[in-house]
């Protein structure tokens, strides 16, 4: 979320060339830290293809919301979850 809103305030892109700049800076990192936990054998494959289909089953459902309700809804959530997660680390 940090990212997100990191990218869309500073750059002032819109909510979807955001989430793409997330998706790819995000999947770089992640593709090469993979690599690393399969080549020392620390992957538990069971429970992270179960995160996986959560992962997709929860994006599939927060696309439709967001194409529904319009980047104005996503803007205000995405503002919302931040503060949450910034009072949350702050003072908890």
């Amino acid at each position: 979320f940090f990212l997100i809103g990191a990218i869309t305030f500073s750059y002032g892109f819109d909510l979807v060339r955001t989430n793409f700049t997330k998706i790819v800076i995000v999947f770089i990192y992640t593709a090469f830290a993979l690599v690393i936990f399969i080549l020392n054998g620390m992957i538990y494959w069971f429970p992270g293809l179960v995160l996986a289909a959560g992962n997709v089953v929860g994006a599939y459902f927060a696309a439709r919301l967001s194409i529904r309700k319009g980047s104005g809804f996503v803007r205000w959530i995405l503002l919302i979850i931040v503060v949450a997660n910034a009072i949350k680390y702050l003072f908890f």
